[in-house]
């Protein structure tokens, strides 16, 4: 299983997700935008991605707080997470940010097509708010889950 660190931007701040595939399986597959909890880009999420890849999916972990910027307890969590929770446009640009950035990765890799990009689910390993970035975030069929 491949893990690259990949540097995006991400509205004003610089994020670094994880985009995550079997280097070993030939052929295109969907890809998946996985959104971590309020923790952030930690090891879980990731070794979570590459469950969730398998010989199957090309996988993006998605930086929601920017490099470098991980809360150590729940209250830093808190005070990270509820402006952007408070505002829904913020949400959907960051998240747009990781989408688009997971879509030009796994191209340039030649992992996926046009088709898989029509395709590509919006995976949030969140709660409440995941529901209202995934959903409405782009004018193209869209799936979400909460795991």
């Amino acid at each position: 299983m491949r893990v690259e660190r990949i540097k995006y931007p991400m509205g004003t701040l610089a994020s670094e997700g994880a985009l995550i595939y079997d280097e070993n399986v030939s052929g295109k597959r969907p890809a998946v935008l996985l959104a971590p909890k309020w923790m952030g880009m930690t090891d879980k999420p990731v070794r979570r991605g590459e469950l969730l890849a398998g010989n199957r999916y090309v996988v993006f972990v998605a930086d929601m707080h920017g490099a470098g910027t991980r809360p150590v307890d729940f209250q830093e969590a808190a005070a990270l997470a509820n402006p952007l929770r408070a505002d829904a446009i913020e949400q959907r640009s960051w998240v747009r940010s990781a989408f688009e950035t997971m879509i030009a990765q796994a191209k340039a890799r030649d992992l996926i097509d046009a088709a898989a990009q029509r395709s590509a689910f919006a995976l949030a390993a969140a709660t409440s708010w995941s529901w209202r970035v995934t959903a409405p975030l782009w004018r193209q069929p869209c799936q979400s889950m909460v795991i």
